[in-house]
């Protein structure tokens, strides 16, 4: 948001920002370069790029990013940084390399993990095998049942 000063359009003012102009930001706007405070004095919210959620005072000689916004009173600010050079697109372009870019701790993760999954399948597999070719008179469990319910039957005698 914004106007450039003196009477410019702001419906087009970010776009035809260049180092040097100055800009009107208003209550409620966002700084739409980076810049120094020349006019004014206000609260900024900076939330947005930092996460800092205390809104920070402002005035003549202090530094504005863009993607800021003014909380307070209308500020004059002249733009020192535009477009790829400013604080907000540097950031922008961070997130976006690091979520292009998968970590290798993360991969070798994934591959240890389908790895691991395959063991398990293949060991599930095996115990399924096995256990299907015993018949139940043969399992350990079915022999001690056996045992025990023989020794009953002889001691009801």
């Amino acid at each position: 948001g914004g106007a450039l000063l003196p009477g410019g359009d702001p419906s087009s003012a970010a776009a035809s920002l260049a180092a040097g102009d100055c800009v009107l930001v208003r209550p409620g706007e966002t700084f739409p370069a980076d810049g120094t405070v020349e006019e004014g004095s206000g609260a900024v919210s900076e939330a947005l790029l930092s996460g800092e959620a205390t809104p920070k005072a402002r005035r003549p000689g202090d530094a504005v990013l863009a993607g800021a916004a003014n909380l307070a009173s209308a500020l004059v600010v002249r733009i020192a940084k535009v477009g790829q050079d400013t604080v907000l697109s540097s950031i922008l372009k961070l997130v976006e390399r690091a979520s292009a870019e998968k970590p290798r701790m993360i991969a070798l993760a994934d591959r240890t993990a389908s790895q691991f999954i395959l063991l398990v399948l293949v060991l599930a597999a095996i115990a399924g095998v096995s256990s299907s070719n015993r018949t139940s008179a043969e399992s350990p469990a079915a022999k001690k049942y056996a045992r025990v319910v023989s020794s009953s039957s002889r001691c009801s005698r």
